[in-house]
C-alpha cells in the first residue's frame, strides 16, 4: 500500500489522451473505481465520462467503451466458464450489433530460473540441453496446448452467439498464424495487422523476449484501415491500436 494519496496512474492517463472508442485490458489490478490506492477520483472521473460502459473480471481482464454493451448470455451453450481468459460482451456501434472478445491465453508460465536459460541460451553461452528441456521446451509444449483448447473455447462459442460482426483482440501469447490464432481465425476471420499493418512488429519486449504475441481478428461489415503499436512502456506488453471502418 503506498504511503500518502495516490499519484496519477500513467496507464490511466494514456488512455485519457489516447481516447479510443474501445479499450481493452488484461492483466488488471481491478475495477476503476474511488477510493482506490491505484487511481485518484479525479482520473476515475475522467475515465468514467469519456466511457459510461466498462466491465471488469477479477484481476485478470477488463474493457472500456465509449459505445453500449452488455456481456454476452450463453448459458446453453456447453461452455465452461473461462471468464479469466476471455470476455464477450455484444456491444451496439453506430448501428451494428458487435460481438467483443478479450481474450488472454495461457501463458507459458516461465520462472526466473527458466529466463536465465534462455539469457545464457541467446548469449552464445554453453548451455545444457537438459536444461533448455527441462526449463524451456517442456514448458513451451504446455503451455502451446492449454492455449489450443482455450482458442477452441473461444472460437465455439463465437460460433454459437450467432452475431456476424465480431472483433477478438487480447493476448494470445502467441505468434501470428499460429495454431491457437488459426482456431479462431477459421476461414472468416482477418487479422487486423495482415490488412493494416506493416513490417516487423513487437508487442511482447521483456526478458528479451521480443515478440509480436498480441493480435485483432474481426469479420462482418468492417475493415481494418490503421493498425499501430505504440512504444509506451509502462508495462510488459506494448499497447495495439486498430482503426476500423464500416463497409456501409
Amino acid at each position: 500500500m503506498p504511503e500518502g494519496p495516490a499519484k496519477f496512474n500513467p496507464t490511466l492517463s494514456y488512455v485519457l489522451q489516447q481516447r479510443d472508442s474501445i479499450v481493452f485490458f488484461q492483466e488488471v489490478c481491478g475495477k476503476i473505481k474511488h477510493n482506490s490506492p491505484e487511481f485518484i477520483d479525479e482520473q476515475v472521473d475522467s475515465i468514467h465520462a469519456l466511457y459510461p460502459y466498462s466491465l471488469f473480471y477479477d484481476l485478470r481482464s477488463g474493457a472500456l467503451s465509449h459505445f453500449p454493451f452488455k456481456p454476452l448470455e450463453n448459458k446453453d451453450s456447453g461452455i465452461p466458464d473461462l471468464s479469466g481468459n476471455f470476455q464477450a460482451m455484444v456491444a451496439e456501434i453506430q448501428g451494428h450489433r458487435t460481438l467483443l472478445v478479450n481474450v488472454h491465453l495461457e501463458s507459458n508460465m516461465l520462472t526466473q530460473e527458466d529466463k536465465d536459460v534462455f539469457h545464457q541460451l541467446t548469449n552464445g553461452e554453453k548451455t545444457s540441453m537438459t536444461d533448455v528441456r527441462t526449463h524451456l521446451l517442456r514448458k513451451l509444449k504446455k503451455g502451446s496446448l492449454l492455449r489450443v483448447k482455450e482458442a477452441q473455447r473461444v472460437r465455439q462459442l463465437i460460433d454459437s452467439a450467432g452475431i456476424e460482426n465480431v472483433i477478438v483482440a487480447g493476448d494470445f501469447n502467441d505468434v501470428v498464424d499460429s495454431h491457437p490464432m488459426r482456431i479462431i481465425a477459421g476461414d472468416d476471420f482477418k487479422s487486423a495487422f495482415s490488412k493494416a499493418g506493416f513490417g516487423p512488429v513487437i508487442t511482447y519486449h521483456a526478458w528479451r523476449f521480443w515478440f509480436h504475441i498480441d493480435h485483432v481478428l474481426y469479420r462482418g461489415d468492417m475493415e481494418a484501415v490503421d493498425f499501430k503499436v505504440d512504444h509506451f512502456g509502462r508495462s510488459d506488453h506494448y499497447p495495439v491500436e486498430v482503426t476500423f471502418l464500416w463497409n456501409k
